[in-house]
């Protein structure tokens, strides 16, 4: 939904500097998680469910308009996409090529991970759904004014 009082072309800019921004907090957080000091585990689930995240706010960024459940099912299936795609030699070979494709793509299918790409959706989804009518301003009100 675009914001009444504001300009179509404003509020797709602030869309996508605010989910540029978001992109960057959550690359760097997915770095410091899988590099830290977590247990194993929880480092890899983690490090998948914010490579979700991550992908997420990639598709808002070109895709500013769309709703957080059409880009909640898009990451989603991205997600799904490139871990299906590991059950090809394709990400290895890329991986042993250019090193940092690992990150990107991984090399070894393992179908716990689905799990953690659904999980990294629903939360950026979520997210997103919830800050929108802080993102859009509240309904009914000019800007710079209020109720009070």
């Amino acid at each position: 939904m675009i914001e009444k009082n504001r300009h179509p072309k404003i509020v797709i800019r602030r869309t996508r500097v605010l989910a540029a921004v978001l992109a960057a907090v959550t690359l760097c957080t997915g770095v410091v998680v899988r590099t830290g000091g977590l247990p194993m585990f929880w480092a890899k689930y983690a490090g998948v469910a914010l490579w979700s995240v991550l992908v997420y706010w990639i598709v808002v960024f070109v895709a500013p308009r769309w709703s957080p459940w059409r880009v909640g099912v898009t990451a989603l299936g991205i997600g799904w996409l490139v871990e299906f795609a590991q059950l090809s030699p394709a990400p290895a070979w890329l991986a042993s090529v250019i090193p940092l494709a690992r990150w990107v793509f991984g090399t070894t299918y393992n179908a716990p991970d689905l799990i953690g790409y659904l999980v990294g959706a629903i939360v950026a989804t979520g997210a997103h759904w919830v800050s929108r009518p802080l993102q859009m301003g509240r309904p009914g009100l000019e800007p710079g004014t209020s109720r009070m």
